[in-house]
């Protein structure tokens, strides 16, 4: 403070030095005047030669001290104004000292905090200018295995695995620096000791404006997470590969069905092609009467395990399954995806439906075997009395027309028992070798007499199809109950009736086709386009006096008799209808094992 005031003075009495010379120069003057009478003096020295008067000089000296006197204020002002600004300049080179001391200051606190974070980081960091290594940070020693006196002032090449790698990173860095300002990489690094490590690198220039001031860079570790995930893609393969591979139908599902994920066995199983295809559609189609009473079951139990199910086939058909389901939960504890593994059961299912759909059909026939014997036991001694009691009466008896309306109801009668016996399997058969092609033959000349020429009967038969073992008056039976059953279908519409018949190769065992065993068979199919029937009735439609026809119509008997016969020639008989669009049978019989020789 005190060397800032005498600084002060001193400037102040240099910018007058002019002004207190003068006035010292008048005081000097005047007292050495007054003291040897200098000015008389002098002026009679300078009357001598000039012979000048000294009133003459007086004014002369007067106007050059004001002159000099003037000068000397207007330099001061001069002067005072230069102070001024200097005094502003001392201030500002003040202020500025201050601030770059403060600046310098907070510089090296920020150094000091930027050589922390870069001691600390643990990630490698550090500075490459001209692919030469400026600066290293010691978690970059230690990822790359050399001490940092081996790195700095080395070209960057030293911790890349080749001459590639290094061109290929460089050239990758620099388009993402050109485009994005920085740039990251996934590449390789070489450590001292040889070994190859996954990195990830990141690269920012030191200066945007100029690309070859340098970059800093940042380098981490990733070799565990690569392993890690090389693990996980690994397990991953697993799972998938046991997934997809899996025979049971494996899906998940969110609660409103939405299929998120499933495998080929699923979408097969419901009879789509490829899991990409049944995604598109909702779970919630499938079942019958809808899943709501399955889910608020599965929000209470939060597992079931071995539920039976019944769902709806693509092509509308039942499909029958054994499932485990598992409910997945948020954290509020609502139910937010379903998992569930589905095992097909449809073919056991329908085997021990059509098991014991044969089992009643035989009890039933036991039974109707039975009653048809004694009855017909009956209806004999009915018959031959109403026959003796004819042959006694005279001819013009009006009680011969009451009788012979007992004998032909009696006929009736018998040949109804005699359809129920063959039902009953009971009655006498022929077994030989038949061609269905004469069978078809035979049938053909007697429908045309009974169905109507409005109605279109199409035969298509295989001329060489092969024989099988059967008796050919109940093989005509079966093919003309068919046929008749297919006119009373179409009889109101004037529809069409397809016959055909071809041989057909089994090659494994089907459930549709029940207890057939692989092999060659001949298929006789009927079809018609009536009304059809609903899905209800379909199980019902080989029962014994089951119609869908109207009182009066029919018995009930014919197709129970067809499904009779058929199985007791070891074959088969399948039936499938839609409303609207008519129905179908196919009869399976197995060929003759011996060939037929014309």
């Amino acid at each position: 403070m005190q060397q800032n005031w005498t600084l002060r003075i001193w400037s102040w009495l240099k910018s007058r030095i002019d002004f207190i010379i003068f006035v010292v120069c008048i005081i000097i003057v005047y007292v050495v005047s007054a003291k040897y009478n200098f000015f008389e003096t002098i002026l009679g020295f300078l009357n001598k030669f000039n012979k000048l008067q000294l009133d003459e000089l007086i004014p002369t000296v007067i106007y050059i001290a004001i002159s000099l006197i003037y000068i000397s204020i207007k330099r001061w002002k001069i002067i005072k104004r230069v102070q001024s600004q200097l005094e502003q300049q001392n201030t500002s080179l003040q202020k500025a000292l201050r601030d770059g001391k403060q600046i310098l200051e907070h510089y090296q606190k920020s150094n000091k905090k930027i050589q922390s974070i870069f001691k600390a980081a643990p990630v490698g960091i550090g500075v490459v200018g001209n692919h030469v290594f400026q600066e290293i940070n010691d978690r970059f020693c230690e990822i790359s295995g050399y001490s940092r006196d081996e790195l700095i002032g080395q070209s960057s090449r030293v911790v890349h695995p080749s001459d590639e790698d290094f061109g290929y990173a460089g050239i990758r860095l620099e388009e993402e620096v050109n485009k994005n300002g920085i740039g990251s990489l996934e590449t390789k690094l070489k450590r001292k000791n040889g070994e190859i490590i996954d990195v990830l690198l990141g690269v920012a220039p030191v200066d945007h404006s100029d690309l070859s001031a340098g970059v800093t860079f940042s380098i981490m570790d990733i070799s565990q997470q690569k392993r890690m995930e090389f693990a996980l893609i690994e397990s991953e393969k697993r799972y998938r590969s046991f997934f997809e591979q899996d025979i049971t139908g494996d899906v998940l599902t969110t609660v409103d069905g939405k299929i998120l994920a499933c495998n080929p066995a699923f979408a097969k199983m419901f009879g789509y092609e490829t899991p990409r295809e049944i995604m598109s559609v909702n779970v919630n189609t499938f079942y019958p009467s809808g899943r709501k009473t399955l889910l608020e079951r599965l929000k209470k139990e939060k597992i079931i395990e071995r539920i039976n199910m019944e769902f709806i086939h693509r092509e509308k058909r039942p499909l029958y399954c054994i499932g485990n389901l598992f409910g997945h939960f948020d954290q509020q504890g609502n139910l937010s995806q379903i998992s569930a593994f589905y095992f097909d059961e449809t073919e056991r299912v329908l085997l021990e439906q059509n098991a014991r759909e044969t089992q009643k059909m035989e009890a039933l026939g036991t039974l109707a075997g039975g009653i048809a014997h004694d009855f017909n036991n009956y209806l004999q001694s009915i018959l031959g009395s109403a026959q003796l009691l004819k042959g006694n009466l005279p001819s013009e008896s009006q009680l011969v027309e009451d009788i012979n309306r007992i004998i032909n109801v009696s006929l009736q009668a018998k040949a109804l028992i005699k359809r129920i016996l063959v039902f009953s399997r009971r009655s006498d058969k022929n077994i030989e070798a038949v061609y269905l092609q004469k069978v078809l033959q035979n049938v053909s000349n007697i429908s045309g007499s009974i169905i109507p020429p409005k109605i279109e009967i199409h035969f298509d038969i295989q001329k060489d199809c092969p024989a099988v073992m059967a008796d050919p008056s109940q093989l005509e039976q079966v093919a003309m109950n068919l046929i008749i059953n297919a006119y009373q279908s179409v009889e109101q519409t004037n529809g069409k009736i397809s016959v055909y018949l071809k041989e057909e190769l089994i090659e494994k065992q089907n459930p549709e086709t029940e207890s057939l065993t692989p092999g060659r068979y001949s298929v006789l199919t009927v079809s018609d386009t009536g009304t059809g029937i609903d899905d209800d009735k379909i199980e019902k439609i080989f029962e014994p006096y089951f119609t869908t026809k109207k009182i009066g119509g029919g018995s009930g008997l014919g197709l129970s008799v067809v499904y009779g016969i058929v199985k007791e020639f070891y074959g088969s008989i399948l039936f499938s209808s839609k409303v609207g669009k008519g129905s179908t049978f196919k009869v399976y019989l197995p060929i003759a094992k011996k060939n037929i020789i014309e």
